[in-house]
């Protein structure tokens, strides 16, 4: 079963960690090959994705979605277009209609090499932008590309940094390792399941 989540990350292991899924719901934008959503056990699952290879439950962009969504989320994970305009876009939609956890992958590329799209994109700016500019308490996996959430609601405001555009990765690396804690998964488990803070 570990390399199960070695090969297809950690989102299906951390979702169904949280106390009570089994009667919770559940958005998943950007499914990839579909083997985590599958996994998740929460009583509603929805999700978005263009490609209809995965069979979604929504084949659009996350634009079009938001557009004509009416419904809230116990728990959103983020993980379609990963270039950063979109990310934020898809975040500040997200902030509307999540009730509880806010996931977020590619939060901390491990090389450089991975900052282009398709593969991680430049999404690592978006954790800067909440921990950083925000002050908002992200907790990160010290694997899995960052994968990160965010208890909800919070109270920040819709977003919008165009400043950051320009932040390189090695810039970003360098705050990374002076700012912001990253967790094992054994501790984001516990954080999830309620028995640490």
């Amino acid at each position: 079963m570990e390399q199960f989540w070695q090969e297809n990350g950690y989102i299906s292991l951390l979702v169904n960690t949280i106390p009570g899924i089994e009667n919770k719901s559940y958005l998943e934008l950007g499914l990839g090959r579909g083997v985590n959503f599958s996994c998740i056990k929460a009583a509603r699952k929805v999700s978005v994705d263009i490609q209809k290879e995965t069979k979604p439950t929504f084949q659009m962009s996350t634009d079009a979605f938001f557009e004509q969504n009416a419904e809230r989320f116990d728990i959103v994970f983020i993980d379609a277009d990963h270039s950063f305009n979109q990310v934020v876009k898809d975040f500040n939609h997200t902030l509307l209609i999540c009730n509880d956890y806010l996931f977020l992958h590619d939060m901390v590329p491990p090389v450089e090499e991975l900052t282009t799209p398709p593969k991680c994109g430049d999404a690592y700016k978006l954790l800067f932008c909440l921990v950083e500019i925000v002050g908002v308490l992200v907790y990160t996996l010290d694997s899995d590309c960052g994968l990160s959430f965010i208890r909800m609601p919070m109270e920040a405001k819709q977003m919008d940094f165009p400043s950051l555009l320009n932040l390189d990765y090695q810039t970003f690396h360098n705050w990374l390792n002076r700012k912001h804690h990253q967790y094992s998964l054994e501790k984001m488990l516990d954080i999830l399941k309620g028995t640490v803070n």
